[in-house]
């Protein structure tokens, strides 16, 4: 009878263990949204990039050098998560979509609000008389705040700048080249969010 019970005993404590370690790993990975990292990153390699391409503001209808707009995204990466305040975390799974959403428990903060969404798709097109597929993935970032700025949306596509949107200021990436299949990845995406 001992022998038969250690041989159960043993291997529920092994599925226990492996079960609560997945997910610790599961909770580590939505501590962080990845906003404030990706718009540093972005914006450290825009300070040197002069002749790389504009952002277009369609508020004021200028253009804006990369150098110039870096500051721009440096001073919105500060509006990620706070790691004093607690956050409900919720992630669902919908086709080709992933979304986690940050949502504030409490009223009297600043932030309300992170949305992120990962979409993956690939690609196959004609070109120079062969056929060639790339891999690409979008990100899109929503946050919501109590305070001004009260919305802030923010494209990444291939970790590079797309678009943001600084509560009604839209800032669109202006590039002489883009990737084979971009665009239609980029109309992919949009026709699946407006099924949503």
């Amino acid at each position: 009878m001992k022998f038969k019970l250690k041989h159960i005993i043993f291997p529920l404590f092994v599925l226990v263990l492996c079960s609560f370690m997945e997910f610790q790993d599961e909770n580590k990975s939505n501590d962080e949204t990845g906003f404030s990292k990706m718009c540093l990153k972005i914006s450290n390699e825009y300070k040197t990039q002069i002749e790389h391409g504009n952002v277009f503001n369609n508020k004021t209808k200028k253009f804006f050098s990369l150098p110039e707009f870096s500051k721009i995204l440096k001073t919105v990466s500060k509006y990620d998560l706070n790691k004093n305040v607690k956050f409900e975390v919720k992630e669902s799974n919908i086709g080709k979509i992933q979304k986690i959403i940050w949502s504030n428990t409490k009223n009297n903060v600043d932030l309300r609000s992170i949305e992120k969404l990962t979409f993956k798709t690939s690609i196959e097109q004609e070109f120079s008389g062969g056929k060639i597929k790339n891999e690409f993935e979008i990100i899109d970032y929503l946050i919501t705040r109590n305070q001004k700025p009260k919305k802030i949306y923010l494209r990444i596509i291939e970790n590079e700048f797309e678009e943001i949107t600084i509560d009604n200021v839209k800032y669109t990436g202006v590039f002489e080249s883009r990737i084979l299949g971009i665009d239609e990845a980029k109309e992919e995406f949009d026709k699946l969010l407006n099924k949503k």
